[in-house]
């Protein structure tokens, strides 16, 4: 509590997101939430559900995170990255200290085939699927991050942004300096990927 009180830029609130702000105001005031926003504020927060390794194991982990997201932005796209996210950080944790980006691309791989599996047969869950490979290989291509990051989108949405982040993250693997700097270095929603890739490495 000390640490609080020697800071008080740590109570201050800071441009919240407004579907974020809306949101609660309106479960605050016990209004039913009706929104279709797929803004990336859903996923910015799902990383905590993957540490729950004891808690919430496979498609439990999913659920809780596309839920939790979901209580603010109704748009699939909003809230199933969530579900990847979550299941990304616990596979992260689960695996040995030597972490290689052999093994962070099967983590991505396999997070997204469970949210297929999940939510089988949706076509956000598939659209979802095609953005993230298309974050992985350009991964793979040579040429400027700026640029790459350019072709998936700016990360406003959902799946913009994690998939910016599953990209500098397997792009940058080893180097946590250079993935964030890839990560907020570009024309968009740059703290809201800076910080979801942050959580991944």
């Amino acid at each position: 509590m000390s640490l609080f009180r020697a800071s008080p830029t740590l109570c201050c609130r800071l441009v919240p997101e407004s579907t974020c702000w809306y949101s609660l105001m309106a479960l605050r005031e016990q209004k039913a939430v009706s929104n279709n926003s797929k803004g990336c504020g859903g996923v910015m927060r799902a990383a905590p559900i993957g540490l729950l390794s004891g808690v919430a194991r496979g498609k439990e982990t999913i659920d809780i995170a596309c839920d939790c997201a979901a209580i603010t932005h109704k748009h699939p796209l909003g809230y199933l990255p969530a579900g990847i996210l979550a299941c990304i950080i616990r596979d992260i944790v689960d695996c040995s200290e030597d972490l290689t980006e052999t093994t962070f691309e099967e983590i991505v791989r396999n997070a997204s085939t469970a949210l297929l599996t999940d939510f089988n047969g949706d076509s956000y869950a598939i659209e979802l699927g095609r953005t993230i490979c298309t974050a992985m290989e350009l991964a793979k291509w040579d040429g400027c991050d700026y640029n790459n990051i350019r072709n998936i989108g700016e990360g406003w949405t959902g799946d913009e942004a994690l998939a910016i982040a599953i990209y500098c993250s397997l792009r940058h693997w080893g180097n946590f300096e250079d993935a964030i700097v890839a990560a907020v270095n570009h024309d968009g929603d740059s703290d809201s990927t800076g910080a979801i890739c942050g959580n991944i490495m």
